[in-house]
Parts: structure tokens; sequence; C-alpha cells
């Protein structure tokens, strides 16, 4: 049952949207979203810096996407890319370095299985399994909306700890997931010392193709957030969130 006076359009465009999948009408609906603050426009800037179409589209927003050919366009495009995460909040910020370090997480993983030595492994697998607590503990703070330190937080020293026993690895390991788990301790620090203080993670990561896996990371973690109804850190499947769809996520 609807009432008289009430405003029809934003379901009418909802459901147009859900039913054709044009981006026309994802434009159309999310337009009208901001119109009546059903969206705020700090989530749709940011999902349109995360390479959401309607949402470039709306907002006129876009992050360029520019030649990747030096270390240096690297790292301009990375402090680019975490500034522009930073504007939308401290919400936004400690998600993003979630999302950067469970991607590390599970890069990491990989290496396991490519070539480690036995021990190296079972060292390995022991301080991969301290790691994820420390990331479901930030998760929870997260998810709860604590975006300050607190009964439970993890703590430097958590992270300092799980750093000292960082194994070596001495097999022919895959470059790519070596640099990883190097990178995972990092991840962590900033992850961490988002509960404390601004989080504002300015890292280099040097290649192109990492840089890539971030952006990946945080559009798949942050644009269903950003633009609701979904919540990848919420779902049944932590971490894994599912690509989002052109017209809807």
């Amino acid at each position: 049952m609807e009432f008289e006076g009430v405003d029809r359009r934003p379901r009418e465009l909802e459901r147009r949207c859900r039913a054709s999948g044009s981006f026309e009408d994802a434009v159309a609906w999310l337009r009208e979203r901001l119109r009546t603050g059903d969206l705020a426009p700090e989530r749709a800037r940011l999902a349109a810096w995360l390479g959401h179409p309607a949402a470039e589209a709306v907002t006129g927003m876009r992050f360029g996407d520019e030649p990747l050919r030096r270390a240096s366009d690297v790292r301009r495009a990375e402090a680019a890319l975490w500034e522009g995460v930073a504007v939308a909040g401290a919400e936004a910020a400690q998600r993003a370095l979630l999302a950067d370090a469970r991607r590390l997480q599970a890069a990491a993983r990989v290496v396991l299985g490519r070539g480690a030595a036995r021990d190296d492994r079972r060292k390995a697998a022991g301080w991969l399994r301290a790691a994820a607590q420390v990331l479901e503990a930030a998760r929870d703070l997260v998810v709860a909306g604590a975006a300050t330190s607190g009964p439970g937080a993890p703590t430097r020293a958590d992270v300092t700890l799980l750093g000292l026993r960082r194994p070596p690895l001495r097999g022919a390991l895959d470059p790519e997931g070596l640099q990883a788990y190097q990178d995972l301790p990092a991840a962590l620090e900033r992850l961490v010392a988002s509960f404390d203080g601004p989080a504002r993670p300015w890292v280099a990561t040097r290649t192109w193709w990492r840089f890539r896996a971030l952006q990946q990371a945080l559009r798949v973690e942050l644009v269903p957030w950003a633009l609701g109804p979904g919540d990848p850190l919420r779902g049944p499947e932590l971490g894994r969130g599912q690509q989002p769809s052109a017209r809807l996520a």
C-alpha cells in the first residue's frame, strides 16, 4: 500500500534499472538517489573514483587511465588513488586498507603452494593464521563503526610481533607472490595504525600490475558498500567480494 503524496519516482527508477540493466537507467536512478538524499554525495564520488561507470557520469569524476610506463607513474597514480579514498572519510579509508591487506593475504597464501620448502610452508602457515586474526579483529571494528581504537582492537604490538615472526622463504618462489608476502606486514601496520589516527596510507607499489591489483581490490570491496545495498564485509564469504555489476553495485 502506498500513501498519497509519497514520491514513487525513486522506486520506479530502481525497478526500471534492475529490469533493464541499462547504463542510462543506472544513471537516472543514481541521480534520483542523490536528489532525495538516499545516497550521500561522497559515496557517489568514491564509487566514481573507483571506476563505477554510472557514478562517473553522475558526478563527473573519473580516475585517470594514463599508461603506467615508469615506476614514478605508478607512484603518482597510487598516491592519487589513496587520496581520493581518504577524502571519502575515515571508514572508507579503513575499508580500503582492509581490502589491500586482504588482497596481499590471499596472494601470500599462493606462495605456500608455489615452490616453498616444507619447513617454510609450516612456518608461513602459522604466521598467516596470526595475520588472519588481526584482519578479523580489524574487520569487526570497521563493521561495528568503531573508527577509533578501543577494547579488543588490534595493537601495534600485535603487528610488530607478526613482522618478527615472518619466516624466510628459501625456495624458488614466484616473485609476485613473494613480494605480496613481504608487503603484508607493512599493510597490517598501516591498517592497525589507522585506528589511532588519519588513515592516509602513502605507499608505492612500483610495478603497474600490483597497482592494478590494488585498484581492483578496492573497487570490489568498496563500491558495493558506497552505493548499497550490499556490504562485502558483512557477507557470508568475507573479503572474497563479488565483482560489482556496472549497473548497480
